[in-house]
């Protein structure tokens, strides 16, 4: 088994005279690199895919530089994963924890993730649009598969008629070979209300994964779903979508201020080095007792007098 012979895109889409938006997703490779920077195989690897997809389907939904941060917090063995996405495509995420004891999932299956969420999740939403004030909401996981609680928040928080699925098929050895989502939204007034509720019980089966399957580009998927609904389908933009982290070591050097003069002046006298790791993309950042010294120095110069 290979992954799909293409690149990883978004597209926007209209279809039926401009009564249904479409937004289809393929990021096989930005997902399989979110899995390796965090050794992620099998159950937490599809937790990992259908959290990314998701976060880049509701930034679609956002214009210019603005992002999303999507976070699914649960009490189960797949402890919680938080991705952020913007408008422009990019997107990082990462588990809150790795459980190298959560069994292998099937290859070309859809998988339940739901024994291994525990009892009780949220799936919390922020936009940054901006503003002076972000946007947030979030809402109970009921399903807790990951795409079809992220539904359920379109559907009840910010009550727009939805459906969103994601989803990764993996190897034998429990990496990701193909990874994407479909988000499905009605205008106001449409007449496929009924279309909306019956997809939103056919695709979250194998049925998605087939069709990511055949899909030989990102507006294919769109195709394969809706079949002859899809006759009139406009492709209005596509743009590549990738893994793209902002950390650097200013924003190291930033947080280390955060701890404050006199937890500074410790690590300084033992060990003297100080480690700063984003949990995003694993980068380790590593502080000398030079770089210590000047960050307290720092907190003298700006002390008033």
């Amino acid at each position: 088994m290979s992954a799909p012979k293409t690149s990883d895109a978004i597209a926007r889409c209209l279809l039926q005279s401009d009564s249904l938006r479409a937004v289809a997703v393929l990021d096989t490779h930005l997902v399989q690199d979110i899995c390796d920077r965090h050794q992620a195989r099998g159950l937490l690897a599809v937790g990992l895919a259908r959290t990314s997809t998701s976060a880049l389907l509701l930034a679609s939904l956002t214009k210019n530089e603005e992002s999303v941060t999507l976070r699914i917090a649960t009490d189960g063995r797949i402890g919680g994963i938080t991705a952020d996405a913007n408008s422009n495509g990019n997107v990082r995420a990462y588990p809150r924890k790795i459980d190298a004891t959560l069994p292998a999932a099937p290859t070309a299956t859809r998988v339940s993730l739901s024994p291994y969420m525990g009892q009780n999740g949220l799936v919390s939403v922020v936009r940054d649009l901006g503003m002076k004030e972000n946007f947030s909401g979030q809402t109970e996981m009921p399903g807790r598969e990951i795409d079809t609680d992220v539904q359920h928040y379109l559907c009840t928080s910010e009550q727009i008629d939805s459906v969103l699925v994601c989803d990764a098929e993996l190897d034998a050895s429990g990496k990701v070979v193909r990874s994407g989502g479909l988000l499905l939204q009605a205008m106001p007034d449409s007449a496929h209300k009924d279309l909306l509720e019956r997809l939103r019980t056919e695709l979250h089966t194998s049925a998605f994964l087939e069709a990511l399957a055949s899909a030989s580009e990102v507006g294919d998927l769109v195709r394969h779903v809706l079949g002859e609904i899809a006759g009139d389908l406009r492709v209005l933009e596509t743009r590549p979508v990738q893994f793209k982290c902002p950390c650097s070591r200013e924003r190291a050097e930033s947080t280390l201020k955060l701890l404050g003069e006199s937890d500074l002046q410790a690590l300084l006298a033992d060990p003297g080095t100080a480690d700063v790791m984003c949990e995003f993309c694993q980068t380790r950042y590593v502080f000398d007792s030079n770089d210590l010294a000047a960050l307290c120095a720092q907190f003298r110069t700006e002390r008033p007098s």
